[in-house]
């Protein structure tokens, strides 16, 4: 049996015969977890700029109309909302660089294979109705 270091010169040399899971189940459930923690923390940072809003404090009140504030507000006391708004960021930066674009090509591929076949059947669906039409 070949060694990892004999098997990776001959996929080298023999391109051709590489051959590579792509882990899509485990990629897809990693996607939907990543989606889950992102409604999660949506949530929680929609209840922390409802709380700032109504907490009676001006400084927080001004978050929800001034970015400038909101990032000022890091290192104080009333930073958890900026802090929630870098961990969403990271949380999304990961995710979107997960997502790979082969599940968009995927889709734009299969809507382009059921477009061909349609148009395939409908002109396969014409021809019988032509043939029809010719021999009466």
């Amino acid at each position: 049996m070949a060694d990892y270091t004999r098997l990776a010169a001959l996929i080298g040399t023999h391109q051709e015969m590489a051959l590579f899971r792509r882990f899509a189940t485990l990629n897809a459930k990693n996607l939907l977890y990543m989606q889950s923690e992102l409604v999660h923390l949506e949530g929680e940072l929609a209840n922390i700029a409802l709380e700032d809003g109504c907490s009676g404090d001006g400084d927080k009140a001004l978050f929800q109309v001034s970015l400038f504030d909101l990032k000022e507000s890091s290192g104080t006391s009333k930073d958890l909302q900026w802090r929630k708004v870098l961990e969403v960021r990271e949380k999304l930066k990961a995710y979107s660089t997960f997502r790979t674009p082969r599940f968009a090509e995927r889709k734009l591929t299969q809507s382009c294979l059921l477009f061909q076949m349609m148009l395939f059947y409908n002109t396969l669906r014409f021809k019988s109705s032509r043939d029809q039409i010719t021999r009466t």
